[in-house]
């Protein structure tokens, strides 16, 4: 008996401020935060919080893409000062998201069952004023739920000073837009 399986793909490309809409929606913008292995104090991150308002989710992969502009304005020292001997990646190309954590509430499989994905990408600028260069940043969010995959772009068009990945009383990931570091 052979079975016939439709593959069905849904593409939006929104453009957003801080607001996303579509299946998933939320907020999603760029901006500054510390970090204590930069040669400068501090990385250019794009930073999303999304929930999806489908069915039970199968997979997501989230990818980001940065503007070109970006690439000129990486740090060109090591975090001890000493000039970089290999070049950083093309962070204008398509680069996969992986959460860091492997066990708790900010694993991308926690993050599924509860249909609640918040991120963050960053590069290793080299000036406080990079997260303007950002401003065009694409998120593409493929996913499967019960009968389908699809995918959802979206085109960050917010620019925030400042943003901390903490988490809340119950360990779930969350973003704290601050106005300061």
């Amino acid at each position: 008996m052979a079975r016939l399986v439709a593959l069905v793909v849904l593409t939006s490309a929104l453009a957003c401020g801080a607001d996303v809409r579509g299946p998933w929606t939320g907020t999603a913008a760029v901006a500054l935060a510390t970090s204590f292995g930069s040669p400068v104090g501090f990385v250019c991150l794009v930073a999303w919080d999304l929930s999806y308002g489908g069915g039970d989710l199968g997979d997501v992969a989230i990818d980001v893409r940065f503007p070109a502009a970006v690439q000129r304005q990486l740090v060109d020292t090591t975090p001890a000062g000493l000039p970089m001997t290999s070049p950083w990646p093309r962070y204008d190309e398509w680069q996969a998201w992986r959460p860091l954590e492997m066990t708790g509430q900010g694993t991308l499989a926690a993050m599924i069952a509860r249909r609640h994905v918040v991120g963050s990408m960053g590069v290793p600028c080299n000036s406080k004023s990079t997260p303007l260069a950002m401003i065009g940043t694409e998120l593409r969010i493929r996913w499967s739920d019960a009968s389908a995959r699809a995918e959802q772009i979206v085109v960050v068009r917010e620019a925030r000073p400042w943003v901390r990945v903490t988490r809340n009383l119950y360990g779930d990931p969350v973003l704290d837009w601050r106005a300061t570091e």
